[in-house]
């Protein structure tokens, strides 16, 4: 998948998914206070502090096993405009 450029709104939810097995280690970058994650998923809320700047997430699964380990990381850039909208903007890491 190629980085590509969003708009979004404080208050909206970015969430990143993988599969795999053992169900892949999510982590998002820059750390967010608002994360929320489950089996296979990470997302948070877009911060008022963000509104009028690109947000620029990398988001990286690890399997972590053994010799086979692999980690996979996209990124992907947001630009955050100021009204909340409940939309939510999902990125996959698919090998």
């Amino acid at each position: 998948m190629r980085p590509r450029h969003s708009d979004v709104a404080v208050g909206d939810e970015i969430k990143c998914h993988a599969r795999g097995n053992p169900t892949p280690r999510l982590s998002i970058k820059p750390p967010m206070t608002s994360e929320v994650d489950g089996p296979g998923w990470k997302s948070f809320r877009v911060a008022a502090h963000y509104e009028g700047k690109d947000l620029s997430v990398v988001c990286s699964a690890s399997n972590g096993v053994g010799d086979d380990s692999e980690t996979v990381s996209i990124n992907r850039t947001f630009h955050v405009a100021g009204a909340y909208n409940h939309r939510s903007e999902t990125f996959a890491l698919v090998r």
